[in-house]
C-alpha cells in the first residue's frame, strides 16, 4: 500500500523539523554570527536562545509515540474538483494582480527598457489586497496535485498537468517582475516534499537524499544568479567586475543582513511593543480591519521606521526570532517558539502518517527554511495558504465520513 511508503521519509533529516533546526539552522546561525562579527552581541545570543527553544519544542514532540492512522484519500472526482477550484481561484488572483499589464502591455515594455536601472514592477502596478493574494492558492494546488498524482489509484486527468504548468509559469513571471523569488520556493518545495513521501526510498537513495541540501543550495544559487542577471546586473555591472562573486555576495547578504537588521532593530527599539503586530502580522494586513488595528495600537518605533533611518532599504528583512522578541519580549518569545516547534513536529507526524491533514507540514516547511531571513508564518501570503489548507482538510474529512463506499484501509478510485 502507498501509505507504507510514507513513513520512510522520516529518515530524511532535512525534512524533519527537529533535525533540520539542530543540524542545519543553528550551526548556520552561528556561522552568520562569525562572519558578521556579532558573537559578542547580547541580542544575537537572545535570538539563538529562541531558535534553540524552537528546537526543544520540536524535539519534545518528536519523542512522543506516533499513533497508527489509516490514510484518508479522495476519490478521483472529488480530487479533481478540489484542483479545479484551487486553480481558478489562483488564476483569478493573478488576473487581479496583473490586470494593468493585460490592459496595457507597454507597462512591461517600458520597465524592460530601464536604461540601466534595476528591473521591477513594484511601485508601477499595485496589488489588490484580498484579491491578488488569491494567487497564493497556487501553492496548495501544486502540493495537492502532486499528492493525488503520486497516489496508486487516483490519477487526475491530463488537463490538471497543464493547470500545474500554467501556475508554474505565472509563478516564474511573478518572481521576475515582482522580485519575489520566494514564490518559486513556495510553489515547488511543498510539492517536492510530498513527492518524496510517495517514493519507496531504498537505503541507497536515502543516503543520497541526506546530501541533497548541498545540491539544493547550489540550485538556489544558480536560480538566484539567473534572476539577478536579468534584474540587477545591468545596473551593478558598472561597479562589479565578476558576476558570480557578485551574486554570491548578494545571496549571502540576504541572510547576514536579516540577522544584522534584527540585532539593530531590537537595540533601536529598546523595549518590546506588546501589541501583537508581528506575532499576528497577517491580521494587521487585513483590509479595513487591519487599518483599524493599526490606528488603535499605533507606535512610532516600527521595523519600517528602523529601515528608513538606520538600514539598507534594499535588504529590508529581519530574522523571525528578533521580530517576535521585539513584539512580546524574550520570556514570552521562548514559550512561543517552544510551542511553535511542538506544532511543527505534530504537523510533520500527521504528514508522514498520511492523515487527511497531509498538506499542513509541506507548506509550513517553507517557514523553517526562511526562519533566518523573515517571519513567514505571520505574513498574509501564508495566511491565505493556511486558510485554504484548512478548508480542503475539512472538506476531505467531511466527505470521507459521508462516503458509503469509502475504504479507510486502502486508496479507492471511483
Amino acid at each position: 500500500m502507498k501509505s507504507d511508503n510514507l513513513g520512510k521519509i522520516q529518515h530524511v533529516w532535512w525534512i524533519k523539523p527537529n533535525t533540520l533546526i539542530g543540524i542545519a539552522l543553528l550551526p548556520l546561525y552561528i556561522l552568520i554570527g562569525i562572519l558578521t562579527d556579532n558573537l559578542d552581541n547580547f541580542n544575537y545570543w537572545t535570538s539563538f536562545i529562541l531558535i534553540f527553544s524552537l528546537y526543544l519544542g520540536a524535539q519534545t514532540a518528536s519523542s512522543r509515540s506516533k499513533k497508527n492512522t489509516r490514510p484518508v484519500i479522495f476519490n478521483k472526482k472529488r480530487s479533481e474538483n478540489i484542483l479545479s477550484c484551487l486553480f481558478y481561484l489562483a488564476l483569478l488572483g493573478y488576473f487581479f494582480w496583473f490586470f494593468e499589464i493585460i490592459k496595457n502591455p507597454s507597462i512591461l515594455m517600458n520597465a524592460l527598457s530601464n536604461d540601466g536601472k534595476i528591473f521591477t514592477l513594484r511601485g508601477v502596478i499595485e496589488t489588490t489586497p484580498g484579491l491578488s493574494t488569491l494567487s497564493q492558492l497556487s501553492v496548495l494546488y501544486s502540493a495537492i496535485y502532486v499528492k493525488f498524482l503520486t497516489s496508486e489509484s487516483i490519477k487526475p486527468k491530463g488537463k490538471y498537468l497543464y493547470f500545474f504548468l500554467i501556475l508554474l509559469g505565472m509563478t516564474l513571471f511573478r518572481s521576475w517582475v515582482w522580485n519575489e523569488r520566494l514564490a518559486i520556493i513556495e510553489f515547488l518545495c511543498p510539492a517536492f516534499v510530498i513527492y518524496l513521501s510517495a517514493k519507496n526510498l531504498t537505503k541507497k537513495s536515502n543516503n543520497r537524499l541526506r546530501l541533497f541540501p548541498i545540491i539544493g543550495a547550489l540550485a538556489i544559487y544558480l536560480i538566484f544568479s539567473v534572476f539577478e542577471f536579468f534584474r540587477s546586473w545591468q545596473f551593478y555591472s558598472k561597479s562589479e567586475s565578476n558576476f558570480f562573486s557578485f551574486t554570491l555576495k548578494r545571496l549571502t547578504n540576504y541572510y547576514s543582513s536579516a540577522v544584522e537588521n534584527g540585532i539593530g532593530f531590537t537595540s533601536w527599539q529598546n523595549t518590546p511593543s506588546y501589541d501583537g503586530s508581528l506575532v499576528l502580522g497577517f491580521i494587521y494586513q487585513l483590509p479595513y480591519f487591519g487599518e483599524l488595528l493599526k490606528s488603535t495600537t499605533h507606535k512610532s518605533q516600527t521595523f519600517s521606521s528602523y529601515l528608513q533611518c538606520c538600514a539598507d532599504p534594499e535588504f529590508n528583512l529581519a530574522s523571525w526570532p528578533f521580530l517576535i522578541a521585539s513584539d512580546i519580549g524574550v520570556p514570552l518569545s521562548m514559550i512561543f517558539f517552544f510551542c511553535m516547534g511542538f506544532i511543527f513536529s505534530i504537523a510533520y507526524k500527521n504528514f508522514i502518517t498520511s492523515k487527511n491533514s497531509f498538506m499542513y507540514y509541506p507548506v509550513m516547511y517553507v517557514a523553517l527554511l526562511e526562519l533566518l531571513r523573515q517571519h513567514y508564518l505571520h505574513s498574509p501570503r501564508f495566511s491565505y495558504i493556511l486558510v485554504g489548507a484548512i478548508i480542503v482538510h475539512l472538506f476531505i474529512k467531511a466527505k470521507s465520513k459521508n462516503d458509503q463506499d469509502y475504504s479507510p484501509a486502502m486508496e479507492v478510485s471511483k
